[in-house]
């Protein structure tokens, strides 16, 4: 299952792309030790992009250390196609509603009730609800057939 995809390149052997901001959540469901395939492919004008080779590693290592270096391999194939090098990542914690209320964030709530709404004045001694005309528009009260 695809997660996420880069931006292609055309006509260079050393492409660099840009930063991606993806969740922890929907990188690896929260488990930093889960394996993560990385697919590369070289992009065709007239063609099926050629598939270049794969790695795999995962969240944990990726943030282990300061530059990653994977090769590029084919199943099966010693032979490299290329390499991918990761110079920047880093994980940008988002503390929940919980943690905020936890760590002393102070929170004011005002509840109003507006009594004179659907009633109308309090002191006028007028019906409380309003009355309901019947399909031919004459007036009347509500327990009135």
């Amino acid at each position: 299952m695809g997660v996420a995809k880069t931006e292609y390149h055309k006509s260079t052997y050393s492409p660099d792309f840009r930063p991606m901001l993806l969740k922890v959540q929907q990188l690896c469901n929260g488990d930093y030790m889960r394996p993560l395939k990385i697919r590369c492919f070289d992009w065709n004008n007239n063609a099926a992009p050629d598939f270049m080779g794969e790695c795999e590693t995962s969240l944990d290592e990726l943030l282990r250390g300061e530059t990653k270096e994977w090769t590029f391999r084919r199943r099966g194939q010693s032979r490299t196609y290329g390499k991918l090098l990761c110079r920047k990542r880093r994980v940008r914690q988002q503390p929940s509603f919980l943690q905020y209320v936890q760590g002393g964030v102070e929170i004011h709530l005002i509840v109003a009730n507006d009594l004179t709404g659907p009633h109308g004045d309090p002191p006028d001694p007028g019906p409380p609800y309003p009355t309901r005309q019947d399909p031919l528009g004459r007036g009347g009260d509500d327990d009135q057939p």
